[in-house]
């Protein structure tokens, strides 16, 4: 048992968050030794990891909520809270790790109790939201973590943002000297378009060969998942819509309940929730990709362009795509080729559009091809990530410990 690299803690499934493998990932391909301090669940297939450094899994066991599971009361929720940073604690006095690699504000919180230890390591804030007022209000503890995570982000050594619009937010937010450092969510380079898995998924249920509006991702109003379906009378009739995602069991219910009123209801496919690769092997299987993202007056939607995972994965797999007027999203997809956007909050445009990229092959091949290309060339996590990679590596041949904080 010897020291580590790099230590990533997430106060979630690491698998949830495809960023936070993805980071993993290369730092062990680069050869570095990692430890990864994260919550279990039953809903996520464990990781595997290669390369020539090595991952190592320090998982906390059932101490996290996800979607369909309901908060236990304060006293429990205090004991985890407490049980978790001790873990994060434990792990690093046995381990020493050089970095630390803090993926949300409770992790946050329990890293920065690194400051005062005799050796800090050199700590890494990854924020994946805006430290918004909602997130203030989901729990009191809750609350405290992100109000933590605020106050101190200017005493770590660096801090990630996946959006540019989110990083000037936040730079205000915070009183940063200098803006956060932007790693946009995209996967993966892929070599190759991965084999299409979806033609198989709709011949079992009888709709081989019938054109697919696909989605993937977290299933919830912020998605303008209700906009699509109302949306619906307005495609060809013969399409589908597929949904692949974890869905709490209401909303899935009232999600079939509206798709009854529109007149849609056997047109929707709920494929439920699949491994990561598993969800790009269905995206290369579809006609076209539904990123919409609404609004909903909270600034983390208002930016999203670079935060929203889908909208990099389905360009991946060359899928064109139908996507919102938020900040910055119409450059990244409408004047790239890659896709169509359109106001998220229109049923009529949102089909209008969508039928459009059903009936013309030409267009979408079009923009399949442009979107495959821009994967390759930028927006892969290899060349997202390089900066931050560079200056890890930086810090790991200063030799001993001797800074920490900024």
């Amino acid at each position: 048992m010897g020291s580590l690299d790099i230590l990533a803690v997430i106060r979630a499934p690491l698998e949830q968050y495809p960023p936070s493998i993805n980071q993993v990932a290369l730092l062990a391909e680069a050869g570095l030794k990692v430890g990864v301090v994260d919550c279990h669940h039953e809903d996520f297939i464990p990781q595997v990891f290669r390369g020539p450094g090595t991952v190592e899994r320090f998982r906390f066991c059932g101490h996290t909520q996800l979607y369909k599971e309901k908060l236990p009361n304060p006293l429990i929720r205090l004991w985890r809270h407490w049980a978790f940073q001790r873990r994060i604690s434990r792990v690093f006095r046995q381990r020493q790790p050089k970095v630390v690699i803090a993926y949300d504000p409770n992790a946050m919180v329990g890293a920065g109790g690194l400051w005062n230890t005799p050796f800090p390591p050199k700590l890494i804030w990854h924020f994946h939201e805006l430290c918004s007022r909602a997130a203030r209000r989901t729990s009191r503890l809750s609350g405290r973590a992100v109000e933590f995570a605020c106050e101190n982000a200017a005493e770590v050594n660096l801090v990630i943002h996946p959006d540019e619009g989110r990083a000037e937010v936040f730079a205000k937010q915070a009183g940063l000297k200098t803006r956060p450092t932007v790693v946009m969510n995209c996967p993966r380079r892929l070599a190759k378009v991965p084999v299409d898995h979806l033609a198989a998924k709709l011949a079992g249920r009888g709709m081989a060969g019938r054109p697919t509006v696909y989605f993937h991702g977290w299933v919830g109003p912020s998605r303008c998942i209700e906009a699509t379906i109302q949306s619906m009378p307005w495609w060809p009739k013969t399409s589908v819509f597929v949904i692949v995602g974890p869905v709490a069991d209401g909303y899935r219910g009232a999600l079939m309940a509206l798709g009854g009123e529109v007149g849609v209801a056997e047109r929707l496919v709920f494929l439920g929730s699949v491994p990561y690769t598993e969800a790009l092997h269905l995206a290369a299987g579809a006609t076209v990709g539904c990123s919409l993202v609404a609004d909903q007056n909270d600034p983390n939607w208002t930016y999203s362009a670079g935060a929203i995972n889908k909208r990099f994965e389905y360009m991946a797999v060359g899928l064109p795509q139908l996507a919102d007027c938020g900040i910055r999203v119409p450059e990244l997809v409408e004047q790239t080729g890659c896709g169509l956007c359109v106001p998220s909050d229109s049923p009529e445009a949102i089909g209008q559009a969508l039928s459009k990229l059903i009936l013309n092959e030409a267009m979408r091949k079009e923009m399949g091809t442009r979107a495959r290309q821009l994967h390759l060339e930028r927006f892969n996590y290899e060349t997202e990530f390089q900066p931050v990679m560079r200056q890890v590596l930086a810090w790991l041949r200063e030799g001993p410990r001797s800074c920490g904080p900024a």
